[in-house]
Parts: structure tokens; C-alpha cells; sequence
């Protein structure tokens, strides 16, 4: 009868930007409530509310829930679908940390609806990428409210859907907390090293990542499994790292967890009086939280615990307080766990009308949990999960071949375009350089003839010039005539 993943713990880890662990806390309330005082009813009171109800969830859930009704209020007046989408969403939480995980879902699966329409409308990419967020933490949380029911097939589904979209927008912390839901659903199906497969890829993202909370949660989960396969040694070493973790962020409801896993390993091991120890000390830290789901599991432990040392009037007080508080957050898991110690006990008592009648509700709960339509529908999930990331891998990869192909032909396109252009500039420059080589050839021909006519000109004005001057020396009278004329005149 080992104690599984703390509920509580879930819830916290999935409300990201949930600020239980920082310092300086009451600080950040006191801020949030001095801003609420002064805000208008808008959308930035919203927002202040839902911060505020992060703080109270686990510290007055009374307040919390008055915040959230107010915030709900504020959000249907403003007809504001996204704040009225997280008022449901912290709703939801605040009935799942009752331990009532029907209305918790019921409250999730009209968050789910408001996302969904929202996202169907125009957004731009950054608020759809948030809606996305959204969707991917309501329906981690829906698939651990499911496990809890021990309606394993749902939540399968809704985790493996979660995991989808955490892969889909990136968010690493999302996908190791689903693959963390998920080793734990494989765990409670007996499905060992598929559930150690899903706990130790959760765990390698947290370490990239550098959550303690996130490799606490890992550890105790690893350490169930250890547990079940009846290596204690494995499962104590990996309780014990959770436990440290948790105490160093003084994270109490998973400091609870730790002890009463510790207490169930020692149980198992049939070190009594060690096992009375750890679940005693972790039941007096659930009942001082209100943990509900704690004190399940802690009292189903004690009853068994019990019936070993013997002492069965103790064993059927605790057993029976236990099956009440399993009823009331409708685990069946822990029922089934209930009717088959109080059947043992009660046959130890000799009282076997009581025995028989604990036995049938054992096996009745026990063929709804497992039978083979079931494990047939998990493993048809996992697969069609592993299928469709496969098939979106082929898609992806033949995406960037044809984007490939297509910047390949967009290439040659633009490099012909390239070439015609070249080869058409060239042929223009051609042109112009050949038809300019014309035009000078024929200048050059006209100037070549100019010339020749001015020569011809030039030679018939030098003939005429000399013709003339031949006339004129042929009219006029020689110099010895004109000296002989002169001298005698003198005489």
C-alpha cells in the first residue's frame, strides 16, 4: 500500500507564477492588497486578485475563494472571457486542495471551454501562445484529477494532450511535469519501467532546468516505483533526496509525502516500529494543513501498519476513517487499498460477513481499475502519442525539404532572372556600342569627304590663285623694261 504523488504538490507545480515558497511573502500580499484597494473594477484588479488567491490557496482557502468569486464577478461584468477562463482555473485548485477533484474538474472543464473559444477567435501570436499556456495547465491538472479517481484511461489522454502543447509552445517546465503524471499513472497501473522511462525523462528537464521543487517531485515518484518493485534500499535513497529538498524550501505538505513514503518503505520492509514513526509524524503535519488527501493515505497506512502489530481495534479506526476520507475525494485507489485491509482484518477477527463484504467491494473497485479494455486503452494513448510525434516529426522534416526544395527553385529562378538580366544589359550595351560605332564610322565618312571637298576647294582656289597671278605677270611690264624706261628718261 505505498503512498503515491502528493496531490497538493501537483497543484502547486503546475500553478506557475504560484509564489508559496518565495520570501518576503507577506510583503507581496500586503502590496497586492494595498493595489486592489485602489483599483478600479477593470482588468488590472483581476489580475491582482488571481496573484493574491496564489498566496491565500494554501494559507486561509476561505479568503481564497471570496477572492476568486470577486475576481469571477469583476471579469463577467467586463465581459472579460480570458479573466473569467482563470477564475475557473483557480476554482478548480481550490477545490482540488478541499480534496473535492469532482468540482475541481467540473470547474476545469469550463476553463478548457473558455480557452477554446478564445482561442478560435483573431489573436495575435503572443496571446494565443499564453492561452496555449493555459490550456496545457488545465489539462495537466484535469489528467492528475483523473488518476485520483483511478479513471486511468482519461488521464492518460488528458496528459498525453497536455504534453502535446507543452512541446508544441516550448514550455519545458509543462512537459516535465506531465511526463512526471504520467510515469506516476503507469505507476499505479503496475506498469513499472514504462512508469521509471516517463519519472527519469521528467527528471532529466528538471535538471536542465534547475527546479529542486520539480527534481523532489521526481524522486519520490522514482522512489514509489522502487517501492513496488521491493527494492527499498533504491526507494528510501530517492525519498530521503526528495525529503532534503523539500525541507530546505520548507515546502510542509511535501515534506508530509516524504515522511509517509518513508514510513510505507519501512512498513513493507517490516520495520514497525520505524514505519509508526515517519507516518505518524507525517499524519500530524497533514491533519495541522487540513490535507485531506495526506490524511488518506497516512491513515490507510496506519490501519495496515496496524494489523500487523496486531492490534485491530486501532487498525479499524484508522481504516475506516481513511475509507471515509477516500469516498470524499473519490479515490479509488485508496478505497480499494481500505476494503482489502479491512477484509484482512476483519477475517483475522473472525468476523467473515464483514470480511466478505469489504473483499467484494475490494474486487469490485479493483476489476474497474484494472482490466484488460483499460490497459488496452493506455496503451493505445502512449501509442497514438508516440504516432502522432512521430508523424509530426516526418511532417516536419518533409516541411523543411519542400521549404528546401522550394528556396532551391527560388534560387534558380532568381539566378536565371539573373542571367537574362545580365545577357539583356549586355545586349543593350552591344547595341549601343555597335550602333555608336556606326554612327562614328559615318561621321568619320562624312568628315573624310568633307575633307577631300575642302581640299578640292583649296586646290581650285590655289589654281585660280596661280592662273591669276600668271595673267597679271603676263599684263605687267618685266623690271629691266621698267629700269631700261627709267634710265632713259634720266638721260
Amino acid at each position: 500500500m505505498n503512498m503515491r504523488i502528493a496531490v497538493k504538490f501537483l497543484v502547486i507545480i503546475t500553478m506557475l507564477g504560484a509564489p508559496l515558497f518565495l520570501q518576503g511573502q507577506q510583503a507581496k500580499i500586503d502590496s497586492l492588497i494595498s493595489l486592489i484597494r485602489t483599483d478600479k473594477e477593470d482588468t488590472a484588479k483581476v489580475n491582482h486578485l488571481h496573484d493574491l488567491i496564489s498566496y491565500y490557496a494554501w494559507q486561509n482557502s476561505d479568503t481564497a475563494f471570496q477572492l476568486c468569486n470577486e475576481a469571477m464577478a469583476i471579469s463577467r461584468k467586463l465581459n472579460w472571457k480570458a479573466g473569467l477562463g482563470q477564475s475557473h482555473y483557480k476554482l478548480a485548485i481550490l477545490n482540488e486542495g478541499k480534496g473535492d477533484y469532482l468540482l475541481a474538474l467540473k470547474e476545469y472543464e469550463i476553463a478548457m471551454k473558455i480557452w477554446e473559444e478564445i482561442e478560435s477567435g483573431d489573436h495575435e501570436p503572443e496571446e494565443k501562445k499564453l492561452i496555449k499556456n493555459r490550456k496545457c495547465k488545465t489539462l495537466t491538472n484535469m489528467g492528475n484529477g483523473y488518476a485520483m479517481q483511478g479513471d486511468f484511461p482519461k488521464a492518460l489522454k488528458y496528459s498525453f494532450d497536455a504534453l502535446r502543447i507543452a512541446e508544441e509552445i516550448g514550455n519545458k517546465h509543462m512537459q516535465a511535469n506531465n511526463l512526471g503524471s504520467i510515469g506516476s499513472i503507469f505507476n499505479r497501473q503496475k506498469e513499472f519501467n514504462k512508469a521509471l522511462e516517463y519519472y527519469f525523462k521528467a527528471l532529466k528537464i528538471y535538471e536542465e532546468l534547475k527546479m529542486r521543487n520539480g527534481l523532489a517531485y521526481c524522486y519520490i515518484g522514482i522512489g514509489n516505483t522502487y517501492n513496488d518493485l521491493n527494492d527499498f534500499d533504491k526507494a528510501l535513497e530517492y525519498y530521503f533526496k526528495s525529503l532534503r529538498i523539500n525541507e530546505e524550501t520548507d515546502n510542509k505538505p511535501y515534506i508530509a509525502a516524504n515522511l509517509g513514503n518513508i514510513g510505507n518503505a519501512y512498513l513493507r520492509q517490516k520495520k514497525n516500529d520505524k514505519a509508526l514513526e515517519y507516518l505518524s509524524r507525517a499524519l500530524k503535519m497533514d491533519e495541522e494543513q487540513g490535507n485531506s488527501t495526506g490524511m488518506a493515505y497516512r491513515l490507510s497506512s496506519l490501519g495496515s501498519l496496524y494489523i500487523k502489530l496486531k492490534k485491530y481495534e486501532e487498525a479499524e479506526k484508522y481504516l475506516i476513517k481513511g475509507l471515509t476520507l477516500a469516498e470524499g475525494i473519490g479515490s479509488l485507489n485508496l478505497q480499494q487499498d481500505n476494503h482489502a485491509d479491512l477484509s484482512e482484518m476483519y477475517s483475522l477477527r473472525k468476523d467473515f460477513e464483514r470480511s466478505l463484504f469489504h473483499f467484494k467491494k475490494y474486487s469490485s473497485i479493483k476489476d474497474s481499475l484494472f482490466n484488460e479494455e483499460k490497459n488496452n486503452e493506455l496503451t493505445r494513448y502512449e501509442m497514438n502519442f508516440e504516432f502522432e510525434k512521430k508523424e509530426s516529426a516526418l511532417k516536419a522534416e518533409q516541411d523543411k525539404k519542400e521549404a528546401v526544395a522550394l528556396a532551391d527553385r527560388k534560387r534558380q529562378k532568381l539566378f536565371f532572372g539573373l542571367i537574362c538580366l545580365v545577357a539583356f544589359t549586355i545586349s543593350v550595351i552591344a547595341l549601343m556600342v555597335f550602333r555608336s560605332l556606326r554612327i562614328a564610322k559615318k561621321q568619320k565618312q562624312i568628315i573624310e569627304q568633307q575633307k577631300l571637298l575642302v581640299e578640292d576647294k583649296q586646290k581650285e582656289i590655289l589654281d585660280s590663285i596661280q592662273y591669276a597671278k600668271r595673267i597679271q605677270l603676263s599684263l605687267l611690264p618685266t623690271d629691266s623694261y621698267i629700269q631700261k624706261n627709267i634710265d632713259r628718261l634720266r638721260k
